[in-house]
């Protein structure tokens, strides 16, 4: 299960980076294109923050790349690390997944798409769950080498998120 886990992040972290560089840059701009100065509302921005999106899906050991209600050991990714630990250890466990994900949940509600402020943080933390768990009921658990292809296709639209910027859209 570890070496699925390590597997599947080592797949989401150029992602991850490719996606925030892209939105990086596009804050840092001084184009009229960009409306008030938010980087999503760039092509690139919403380009970057849909693979940052996919990426997040997959780091937060969410479905379609796993099922964390499984109990079937061959399918595990991330829940066959804590089979071994219980009690307040695997609280420990679990209350770190859970602020991963609300982390990862922050970084694209005000990083990415910074529109508000503190006001509108829990209304886009409360669309960002409805949108992954209408995910989770909608989709099947994939298999891990179709993760592959998950990713892939997440790391070419930060890329082409990359190459949107330097055009300047």
């Amino acid at each position: 299960g570890s070496s699925r886990e390590m597997f599947i992040s080592s797949l989401v972290e150029p992602v991850m980076i490719l996606s925030l560089f892209v939105v990086g840059a596009n804050s840092g701009s001084t184009n009229p294109a960009c409306i008030a100065a938010c980087p999503a509302v760039r092509v690139s921005g919403l380009i970057a923050a849909f693979a940052f999106f996919m990426a997040m899906i997959a780091e937060t050991s969410r479905i379609p790349i796993d099922n964390q209600e499984t109990h079937l050991e061959l399918t595990m990714v991330h829940e066959a690390m804590t089979l071994e630990y219980s009690g307040r250890r695997l609280a420990i466990i679990e209350l770190a997944a859970h602020a991963k994900q609300i982390l990862f949940f922050t970084i694209l509600a005000n990083v990415i798409v910074p529109f508000g402020g503190i006001i509108t943080y829990p209304l886009k933390i409360i669309a960002i769950s409805a949108i992954i768990g209408t995910l989770e009921v909608s989709l099947a658990k994939m298999r891990l080498f179709r993760v592959v292809d998950f990713m892939t296709f997440s790391f070419a639209l930060s890329i082409m998120a990359m190459v949107a910027w330097a055009v300047g859209l």
